[in-house]
């Protein structure tokens, strides 16, 4: 499946090449069980990405294998690209330069990109993670950042794949960053990638309402979660996109 994907991309003979030289393997490994193949994946991908960083297409490879982790999961549904249209207008709002805003939307689809190496008896589960389970899942930043480090192209997105569950009280992960030690750009992800999470509709949920996230958003600010500050802006921003559709 992931070969017959691969060549529906519009790319030269030998980015096709490269890329399938990648996929194929990981095809077998990703219907497999993972546990044993984190290293595995990590080297392959990241290895022949070094080896050809300058090869038109090798973004591509990336892109390709964000949207193959998103169809593992249903529950992601459009989440990229709503998270690239709202990333764009708040990025502007926020008067972000274009370089920062292009990496806000390459972040939207790379951010979860280390979940290739996650089982999908972990992936996919609904019950509560068991502590060795989420140990594992905590592992997909680390691995995206490892995957993505040989091209210069995503050096700006590399802070938002390594730090988007990090917490402004310091509780999150991997790092476990605190306040403006996360960068500026992650914090505006976050918001944006959270703000996504509850008004979208999930099998297991119901969407909120625009009014109820930004609650629900700001109960998390006070927590110590998020940026207050930051998280008043975007409220402000959400505020007048209803104002003026």
């Amino acid at each position: 499946m992931i070969q017959e994907q691969l060549k529906s991309i519009d790319s030269t003979t030998n980015a096709l090449n490269m890329m399938l030289e990648v996929a194929a393997p990981l095809s077998t490994e990703i219907a497999s069980d993972m546990t044993n193949t984190y290293d595995s994946i990590v080297y392959k991908t990241s290895s022949l990405l070094e080896r050809h960083s300058n090869l038109e297409g090798t973004d591509q490879l990336l892109f390709f294998f964000a949207v193959a982790i998103g169809s593992r999961d249903s529950d992601t549904g459009n989440h990229c690209e709503r998270l690239v249209k709202i990333g764009s207008e708040f990025g502007a709002y926020l008067q972000l330069s274009p370089l920062e805003i292009r990496n806000l939307n390459w972040g939207a689809y790379l951010h979860d990109i280390g979940k290739i190496a996650t089982p999908d008896a972990v992936l996919l589960k609904k019950e509560k993670l068991t502590p060795d389970e989420w140990e594992i899942m905590k592992q997909h930043a680390v691995i995206g950042e490892k995957i993505c480090q040989p091209l210069a192209s995503t050096k700006g997105v590399l802070p938002i794949i390594r730090h988007h569950h990090e917490r402004w009280d310091g509780s999150g992960y991997p790092d476990g960053l605190k306040g403006h030690e996360i960068p500026y750009i992650v914090q505006v992800f976050q918001i944006i990638d959270i703000y996504d999470a509850l008004i979208s509709e999930r099998p297991y949920k119901k969407g909120l309402s625009p009014e109820l996230a930004i609650a629900l958003m700001r109960k998390e600010a006070e927590a110590g979660w998020r940026n207050p500050e930051l998280t008043e802006k975007f409220a402000e921003f959400i505020r007048k996109k209803a104002e003026n559709p």
